[in-house]
């Protein structure tokens, strides 16, 4: 995919491409579906697996369709050629003493024919349900490939995994260490063991089919989800059960904090995606859940499409709104028609202005691009040292394990021996840099995944991968700035790097109700770019402090080191005139709830819920009650600092409540410290850092003219109008265009104190406001 393109709008289809015979390149002749058809293809049988591939197409009513299975594999999305890819997921899929019936959307739909694809695209969810089965072709086999479904299918044998590790090792260079040093460096051994394993599962699971934004559908809806890697095979319940053994364990210890806090998913096997994608299906298969149609959306912006428009059309049929939304899938639609024409059928439909809390500023912006992993072990040895010495702390006994080579070196083999290569130098030699050197810091094996910069990794077209070092890439740089929108219209196509994640939670029961609950219908304007509300003008942003933009998605274990957040706190708690929420202690109140975005009414957070958000503004800390000792070397470092932080808070509160004399004489003794130190309430406080990440993560604190404190997006403005609107769940920031006299919508907003519709009792005149 030309990622530097994909928001370039493209003009609208106006060729009649809806004859009744289509030829494609490869041959197919298409005659046109009557209603409730479909096309299968028929893989003809064959004796010898090198036999060329033939199949055919026939018409069948959905209706009753008879046995099928359905193919998911990658594919360009423009005109179907049978490439290799293709060609190698037919050519195993085919039987030897029977035809196979078999629906692939990139043959089975014609992809010249735009009236024909928006007509078969809203029965894909009855294809896929009705398939005996998706056979998912991730590609072809690697040596790691293999290790990894072994690991898969057999988890049990260890001894030959182990084996197989060796062998490899002794292949590739000695990749493990030597007996003598394995005693002093036990742990590191161990752990590059299961990272071996480990990693070239999460290797396989990083193949471009997973990249695909066609997945979502195609595995929530499928019965019966099944992987073919070259001749082998495994299923969704595979990786299900190898999930629930391991528990999110890798290179053998447990990467979920004492919190319950997720951890960069370099350092697990299964990531957010393969997690969102299990819980989607189980919602689906239990029929309980409506899907979410935005957060999906939301969600899923970094997943492929060839064709743009197809980032709403995909999912519109795993949602019951896909036959009640008054919005269907038309190819003739230029992509700005099709994300006006879906936003203003959600606020129709809805009645709501719940579509607009998805708009985040991504004109200029730079696209989200993720750090480039290498989850085989042997591409990670490229660019390390695999027998270095190291020290765990400075002063330390040395010792051998794996260690980061300088930038621009390379770690390479030959007749099974390894040496290293400059490339600034353009050089080998026989020794590593490393060598003679004093002794670099330890890292956790779990850090090694992530490429050093210059590295880059690409796959072919049959999921094989290569890591290698080369020119960084250049799509790091580029912004999404060709695609023109309205303000009001979420842009679904990619994410930024500096994108909150949305305030509503839950938007058929939201905690928020700033706007009028009554369903709204827009006014409809001759300018099809313009949204005309109803609703009050608030307040104005008087103050308003810097963003705080994360270093990553994960949220940290206190506010300690983000001198930022300080700076939000000494503008907050500043002396206001007229008050509205009564003076300084009022002030205080404010601003804990403010970090948590809390609810207003009943499902507000309970008083004693302070402590925690006090224990994550550093502040809290204990005075020795618990010593920590020496760190164990299986926590990662994020993991330990977890630990630290959970013993000094568990201290700081049972030296708060003994002072108190609310401990008991048994809580006093020596067993009672004990009891008290398994105390759950590590996990709540899980809960409110990961709340507090969420609300404050790339926004801003502001105070408005009349003293009000609220979370503004990023690109928030001093002057900006706190606006509250009729069917919004949350007020939202608006900036008055010059001279017109309409507005560009900003973003949503929270506001402490308006967030229950207080702001509709306020003797505040209803006015009209036009969104440009």
């Amino acid at each position: 995919m030309n990622e530097g393109r994909e928001l370039e709008d493209e003009p609208s289809d106006t060729e009649d491409k809806s004859s009744e015979h289509v030829r494609d390149n490869e041959g197919f002749q298409y005659s046109s579906l009557e209603a409730g058809e479909i096309r299968l293809l028929v893989l003809h049988s064959a004796r010898n697996s090198t036999d060329a591939v033939r199949c055919s197409l026939r018409h069948i009513s959905l209706a009753a369709p008879g046995e099928y299975e359905a193919l998911s594999y990658t594919w360009d999305g423009k005109e179907f050629m049978l490439r290799e890819n293709a060609g190698a997921a037919l050519q195993r899929l085919r039987l030897s003493g029977q035809d196979r019936r078999i629906w692939i959307d990139a043959i089975c739909i014609n992809q010249n024919d735009n009236e024909e694809k928006a007509l078969q695209l809203p029965l894909m969810t009855q294809i896929y349900e009705k398939a005996q089965r998706v056979c998912i072709w991730l590609g072809e086999m690697t040596e790691g490939a293999l290790l990894a479904i072994d690991r898969l299918k057999h988890t049990n044998q260890t001894f030959r995994s182990n084996m197989h590790l060796w062998r490899t090792g002794r292949k590739h260079g000695k990749l493990m260490l030597p007996t003598r040093s394995m005693f002093d460096s036990l742990q590191d051994s161990a752990n590059r063991v299961n990272e071996f394993q480990n990693g070239e599962i999460r290797e396989l699971m990083s193949r471009p089919w997973w990249g695909r934004g066609w997945i979502v559908q195609e595995v929530i809806v499928g019965r019966r989800p099944i992987f073919l890697v070259g001749d082998e095979v495994f299923d969704w319940a595979d990786l299900a059960q190898w999930k629930k053994r391991s528990r999110q364990v890798t290179a053998g210890f447990e990467t979920a904090s004492p919190f319950g806090l997720d951890t960069p998913p370099e350092h697990e096997i299964f990531d957010q995606f393969y997690q969102t994608l299990s819980a989607l299906r189980e919602k689906w298969e239990a029929k309980k859940t409506k899907m979410p149609v935005l957060d999906i959306l939301y969600q899923y912006r970094h997943l492929g499409f060839a064709n743009k428009r197809d980032r709403i059309y995909a999912f519109l049929g795993i949602t019951s709104l896909s036959n009640e939304l008054d919005f269907k899938p038309n190819y003739s639609h230029s992509i700005k028609q099709v994300y006006r024409g879906f936003a203003l059928a959600m606020i129709n439909h809805s009645g709501s202005l719940d579509v607009l809390n998805y708009k985040r500023e991504w004109k200029n912006v730079p696209s989200l691009v993720k750090p480039v992993c290498a989850f085989s072990i042997l591409d990670q040895a490229k660019f390390h040292d695999t027998h270095a010495t190291v020290v765990d702390s400075p002063g330390s006994k040395p010792r051998k394990a794996w260690a980061r080579l300088p930038d621009g070196w390379e770690r390479m083999e030959k007749d099974k021996k390894a040496y290293y290569y400059n490339w600034a130098e353009g050089k080998e030699y026989p020794s590593s840099p490393l060598h003679g050197q004093q002794p670099p810091l330890a890292h956790h094996v779990g850090e090694q995944k992530i490429c050093p910069p210059g590295w880059n990794k690409e796959w072919d077209n049959q999921g094989r991968h290569r890591v290698f070092y080369g020119p960084p890439e250049l799509i790091e740089t580029r912004v999404l700035q060709k695609f023109k929108l309205p303000t009001w219209v979420p842009n679904w196509s990619k994410p930024t790097r500096m994108d909150p994640l949305p305030i509503l939670d839950d938007m058929e029961d939201s905690c928020f109700y700033a706007g009028d609950k009554h369903k709204i219908q827009t006014r409809g304007t001759q300018n099809e770019d313009l949204l005309t509300l109803s609703g009050v003008s608030f307040d104005r942003i008087a103050q308003l402090t810097e963003p705080w933009h994360p270093e990553n998605d994960f949220p940290p274990m206190s506010r300690k080191y983000i001198a930022i957040l300080s700076d939000w706190e000494a503008l907050a708690l500043a002396d206001v005139e007229n008050c509205p929420y009564g003076g300084k202690q009022g002030r205080v109140d404010a601003l804990w709830r403010t970090h948590l975005a809390d609810a207003p009414g009943p499902r507000a957070s309970p008083p004693n819920e302070r402590w925690l958000v006090e224990c994550w503004y550093d502040r809290l800390r204990g005075k020795g009650i618990w010593k920590i000792g020496r760190l164990e070397a299986e926590y990662t470092h994020a993991d330990a600092k977890m630990h630290s932080y959970l013993m000094d808070m568990l201290s700081s509160e049972y030296e708060r409540k003994a002072g108190a004399g609310e401990l008991t004489s048994e809580e006093l003794s020596a067993k009672g410290i004990k009891n008290w130190f398994k105390n759950p309430d590590h996990k709540r406080y899980g809960d409110v850092a990961r709340r507090i990440f969420k609300a404050l993560g790339h926004r801003a604190l502001y105070v408005t003219e009349k003293g009000f404190m609220g979370l503004a997006p990023w690109n928030a403005e001093v002057g900006d109008l706190v606006a509250v609107l009729d069917g919004g769940k949350t007020p939202f920031l608006l900036r008055e265009m010059p001279t017109s006299g309409k507005f560009k919508l900003v973003g949503e907003t929270y506001v402490y104190g308006i967030m229950g519709g207080e702001a509709l009792h306020m003797d505040l005149q209803l006015r009209r406001f036009t969104l440009a």
